[in-house]
Parts: structure tokens; C-alpha cells; sequence
């Protein structure tokens, strides 16, 4: 079997997987939205979803509705790099990679990227804040570093695709 076909097989599957997960990811985020539309329901005192904070801490509903939001922004994120990432493997696929539309794809899976690794820092800060109101022990931010060459890597890859593309386009027009 020629690498083309294994490439377009192994496409294939993953096209399938990636599919998959961003159906997880939708039922993920659907689980925590219809608890906190019940709390906010049954409770209009209080919201009592579980993020990283444990329901019976007393903490402000504010902090809470922000830990909320940045799960939704992190969730939203990773099901668009999904969505993207299915269109590039589709391409892949069909045998036709380089092409200026997986340019744009990487493109914006880097700015996903960006985003959710704002959002860990924002977890991170409202963190602190929750942790600070209950208790008087020093807490330490979890600020991720390991993401950043990732989000490098990925812009990286999308001038590579655009310089791919530019170039299999000059090599269309000779022939």
C-alpha cells in the first residue's frame, strides 16, 4: 500500500474520532448548563455547579458564574479546533492538503489556542480569588507555559500550509 492510501485511511479514521469527540465535548457542555439552569431555577440565591469549587463553599455567585463562563469559553474553543481540525483531516483525506483553506484552519485553531490558554490563566486568577475569601493560606497561580510553544507550533504550521498552498498553486499554473 502506497503512503497516500495509508495516509488517507489513517484520515479517515481520525475524520471518524474527531467527530466523535466534538459530540462528547457537546454533551459535556450541556451537563453543567442544565444543572446551573436548575440551581438558578429551584435556588435563585445561589448557584450550585461544581467547578473547581465544591457547592457548600461560600463564595460569591459572581466568581461562580465567572468559573462558569470560562469553562463555556474553554469548551467552545476546543469544539471549534475539533470542527477545524475535521475539515483539515477531510482534505487530508481526499488527498489534497495544502490547500489555503487548512491555512486558515490553523490559523484560527492557534487563535482557539490563544484563547483557551487565556481562559486557564482567567481559572486560574478566579481561582485565587475564590480561595482567598476561604481561607487564609497563600495560593500559588497555575499559570500554563506548556501551551505556548503548542500555539507557536500551530502558527507555525499554518505559514507552512500557506507557503504549501502558494506553492502547489505556481506549480498547477506551469502544468
Amino acid at each position: 500500500m502506497s503512503r497516500i492510501a495509508s495516509a488517507r485511511r489513517v484520515a479517515r479514521i481520525a475524520v471518524v474520532i474527531v467527530r466523535g469527540l466534538r459530540m462528547m465535548v457537546a454533551f459535556v457542555a450541556l451537563l453543567p448548563l442544565a444543572g446551573a439552569i436548575a440551581s438558578l431555577l429551584s435556588l435563585p440565591i445561589g448557584l450550585h455547579v461544581q467547578i473547581g469549587v465544591p457547592a457548600e463553599v461560600p463564595v460569591a455567585i459572581g466568581l461562580r458564574v465567572a468559573l462558569l463562563a470560562a469553562a463555556y469559553v474553554t469548551l467552545g474553543a476546543i469544539w471549534r479546533v475539533l470542527g477545524l481540525l475535521s475539515g483539515l483531516l477531510a482534505t487530508i483525506r481526499d488527498g489534497s492538503p495544502f490547500v489555503r483553506e487548512n491555512s486558515d484552519r490553523l490559523t484560527a485553531m492557534a487563535w482557539m489556542l490563544v484563547i483557551m490558554q487565556a481562559a486557564h490563566i482567567a481559572v486560574s486568577v478566579l481561582e485565587a480569588a475564590i480561595l482567598h475569601q476561604v481561607s487564609d493560606e497563600r495560593y500559588f497561580l497555575n499559570i500554563p507555559i506548556a501551551g505556548i510553544p503548542a500555539v507557536i507550533l500551530v502558527f507555525v504550521l499554518a505559514w507552512v500550509f500557506r507557503v504549501g498552498s502558494e506553492m502547489r498553486a505556481e506549480l498547477d499554473q506551469v502544468i
